[in-house]
């Protein structure tokens, strides 16, 4: 039987690490296989700061976990095509602005009735 994967998502640079932690941690209490995945504006990717992703990507390298970088607009879009492709059974999202929130697990919940969410505090 195939092990079960969690997966968390990170837009935000600066909370990544938490994020990574966290789902790391959930991982290991529920031995599930953890990946991560950052997905960023291609808007933005001249402005971001690469020492950061470069941080996260240590972080990762310390917790023996890979972690994914995708560079787009559609951020649903995206995570909806990795859980599809990675059969993810649990989802661990950092803050999501309210205004986005329903609508984006929504979608998510809609394609994958049986998936968890988490958000993080």
């Amino acid at each position: 039987m195939q092990q079960s994967i969690i997966l968390v998502c990170i837009t935000n640079q600066v909370d990544g690490e938490k994020l990574i932690k966290e789902g790391y941690c959930m991982a290991d209490k529920g031995n599930l296989k953890l990946k991560i995945l950052n997905i960023q504006n291609s808007k933005q990717s001249k402005n971001i700061k690469d020492t950061r992703l470069e941080y996260l990507f240590g972080v990762c390298k310390f917790l023996n976990v890979d972690m994914q970088v995708y560079w787009g607009n559609n951020f649903s879009d995206i995570v909806i095509d990795y859980i599809n492709r990675n059969k993810i059974k649990q989802l661990l999202l950092g803050r999501i602005p309210k205004s986005e929130q329903d609508n984006f697990i929504s979608k998510i919940q809609e394609t994958f009735p049986s998936i968890q969410v988490f958000i993080q505090n």
